[in-house]
């Protein structure tokens, strides 16, 4: 199996932003030391949460790269 295990599915659509947005997500991605998906990610879900239609602990969980070596 190549790649990482996947701890549940996942869909892979495109997203359309102003340059400016983008690039001003990149740094804070890296800043934050995250991939800017994983940046996207988590602004959705602080979205979610805070909206009350998903709860905290619901959030996605880093992986833990020790479990998971084949």
């Amino acid at each position: 199996v190549m790649g990482r295990q996947k701890l549940e599915p996942t869909r892979s659509r495109s997203i359309r932003l102003p340059e400016k947005l983008w690039e001003l997500l990149v740094e804070v991605s890296r800043r934050e030391y995250r991939s800017t998906n994983a940046q996207i990610q988590k602004l959705i879900e602080d979205f979610l949460v805070d909206e009350g239609m998903m709860k905290d602990s619901d959030r996605r969980q880093p992986m833990d790269r020790r479990k998971h070596k084949q």
